[in-house]
């Protein structure tokens, strides 16, 4: 059975409950795993899935708060807005990071199929070829592969 883990401190989520311990509360040099633990039934799976909340933190908190957090005793009811403030906060950080990956652009080694490739500066490839002349392998490329170390 799987089990979801909600942080009564900062109100994050784990579902299914992987790591219960909460990595905002530290104790010294200790983290102590102070998540509220829930098993979930398999009807609450199916609804959790037919709700198709994956992939924000915002939707995944009001849900698991409606079924379990409400009526809890164990959780703070007057922290319910700063914890959704955090989890649109955490959403909004989530979707930047997704919008600077997608706009930056990605070029693929032709040699090795690696993306982790370089643009070759103006100033390398001038100081390439005072020192080679035409003798250069920079003339005419604008890439290099970090892996291979090919240009192109």
């Amino acid at each position: 059975m799987l089990e979801v883990a909600i942080c009564p401190k900062c109100g994050e989520v784990n579902y299914p409950a992987l790591d219960k311990k909460c990595y905002c509360c530290w104790v010294g040099f200790l983290k102590r795993p102070r998540k509220l633990l829930f098993e979930v039934t398999e009807q609450l799976q199916r609804e959790h899935f037919e709700r198709d909340v994956l992939g924000s933190q915002e939707a995944e908190y009001l849900f698991w708060y409606e079924k379990f957090l409400k009526d809890c005793p164990e959780y703070d009811n007057s922290l319910y807005e700063e914890h959704l403030n955090n989890n649109r906060r955490w959403d909004l950080v989530t979707k930047q990071r997704l919008n600077e990956l997608s706009s930056k652009p990605t070029v693929k080694c032709p040699y090795c199929g690696s993306l982790r490739t370089t643009k070759i500066s103006t100033s390398s490839r001038v100081a390439s070829s005072l020192t080679l002349g035409l003798a250069s392998n920079k003339i005419g490329k604008n890439y290099q592969c970090n892996d291979c170390k090919a240009t192109f």
